[in-house]
């Protein structure tokens, strides 16, 4: 049944299991595989498939009689990254496309969509996925490839708290496109929480190199005319999301930076020129002398007709 256009639920039980066909077609809308066929004497599945679309994100909770599945070359899982709970470790294998092959290591596992090529899962057990684009991880500024798949997540906080998210969302009523947007949010910034501690760190160090590149190509930008932050992302390729979150994990703001450079060059040609500080002003984009005033005197602790004084010998006009 569907009780929303974004939830849908089926269940198969007694003589009325459904087919491999039927199967395979739920399956493969659940991106559990392309093709799937039940274990044992059995030749219909019995048990519930649970799957729900949050914007692009992709929620699946199933409990079936056991079963084994395999996924086509071209399959739409190699979009994604997978966190899965089961409700008992034990009776399943996967195997990934070079040849490794992982039995179950844990109630929370991580796997790459892209990496996987058949599984089977002979014990009935329940089974909580949460399916993220690999596009979305790479908005956030996010490498998939930096998460070091497939890994077992027991021992994490983080997964945990993703998981424990799960469940309700499978249940729960509609979802307006306001909580949409928001659950996405929560569940990319939890995704970011999930690398491994080496890769946070580096993450951080690049972060700050990058950061610093910036500061640098401001300074000397700033000369040339106003600086938006689309010049700044442009010039060193990434978004301008990706721009603003950069400096998010500094003690400013792009916008601050950019102010604190234009306030230099402009406290330089105080010192050192001999246009009023009106033109000062004008020149380093301040239309407004007295809110140029304002600024200098927050930033350096005195007026900018002091400042000049101090240095040379005192103009007409000031503030």
């Amino acid at each position: 049944m569907e009780d929303d256009t974004n939830l849908v639920h089926v269940t198969f039980g007694g003589h009325d299991g459904a087919d491999v066909g039927e199967w395979t077609r739920h399956s493969e809308l659940a991106l559990l595989g392309e093709k799937v066929w039940p274990l044992g004497d059995s030749s219909t599945f019995s048990g519930f498939l649970t799957r729900r679309t949050i914007g692009d994100l992709l929620v699946t909770d199933y409990q079936t009689s056991p079963f084994a599945g395999r996924f086509a070359p071209t399959t739409a899982a190699a979009d994604y990254v997978q966190l899965s709970r089961v409700s008992a470790v034990g009776g399943e294998w996967t195997r990934l496309r070079d040849g490794r092959r992982f039995e179950a290591g844990g109630a929370l596992s991580m796997f790459d969509g892209a990496s996987l090529d058949a599984y089977e899962q002979w014990r009935s057990r329940r089974s909580t996925t949460l399916h993220v684009p690999k596009s979305a991880l790479r908005e956030r500024g996010l490498r998939w490839q930096s998460y070091h798949l497939p890994r077992f997540l027991d021992s994490s906080t983080t997964a945990h708290v993703l998981a424990a998210m799960l469940p309700p969302l499978l249940s729960g009523p509609a979802i307006s496109a306001g909580e949409s947007f928001a659950l996405r949010a929560a569940v990319l910034d939890l995704m970011a929480g999930l690398r491994p501690q080496d890769v946070l760190h580096s993450s951080q160090a690049v972060s700050a190199a990058m950061r610093s590149r910036i500061e640098t190509w401001v300074e000397r930008a700033i000369h040339t005319g106003p600086i938006t932050p689309a010049d700044a992302a442009a010039a060193h390729g990434v978004s301008v999301r990706s721009l603003h979150r950069l400096f998010a994990g500094s003690d400013r703001s792009f916008s601050g930076l950019v102010r604190e450079k234009r306030l230099e060059a402009a406290r330089n040609d105080l010192a050192t020129g001999t246009s009023t500080i009106q033109g000062v002003a004008a020149r380093w984009g301040y239309s407004d002398v007295s809110h140029f005033c304002r600024e200098f005197k927050r930033a350096y602790g005195t007026t900018a007709s002091q400042f000049r004084a101090d240095r040379l010998a005192p103009v007409a006009v000031g503030c």
